[in-house]
């Protein structure tokens, strides 16, 4: 199970992520490219798309639009995805996790809460992880 946990272990994950502004097509073809982050390296290519644009709304700090976006990363470095959009100018105001290689994780239970794997979904998740690696 290193695959699934290990940066380098190129178990895709895949994230919504909420940013505040909205990042320019040019800006997201940079972090798909795999850019170089300072403090961070050379990052691999991910897949980035668009799946909102929220109007703008007035709130504590002012007014402000949000952008809601699906980032598929075959690494996963600490903070990875908050250093990429801050590079752009873009703040991460929520990033929720919603899938590991071909694991959806809408079916586990509530926050700390767990429950263990079915060998199929093991098997899916190793076959998985070794297939995406190249």
């Amino acid at each position: 199970m290193n695959l699934v946990i290990e940066p380098s272990g190129f178990c895709r994950k895949q994230y919504v992520v909420t940013v505040m502004g909205s990042p320019s097509e040019a800006d997201l073809d940079f972090l798909r490219g795999g850019p170089k982050i300072g403090g961070m390296g050379q990052l691999l290519p991910c897949r980035i798309h668009v799946l909102e644009k929220i109007a703008p709304t007035k709130g504590e700090r002012g007014i402000r639009s949000l952008t809601r976006l699906e980032v598929e990363l075959k690494e996963g470095k600490n903070q990875q995805i908050r250093k990429m959009f801050s590079s752009i100018g873009n703040r991460v105001a929520r990033l929720i996790r919603v899938a590991i290689g071909p694991l959806k994780l809408e079916s586990v239970p509530m926050l700390g809460e767990a429950r263990e794997l079915t060998d199929e979904e093991i098997n899916r998740l190793g076959m998985s992880c070794v297939n995406s690696n190249g």
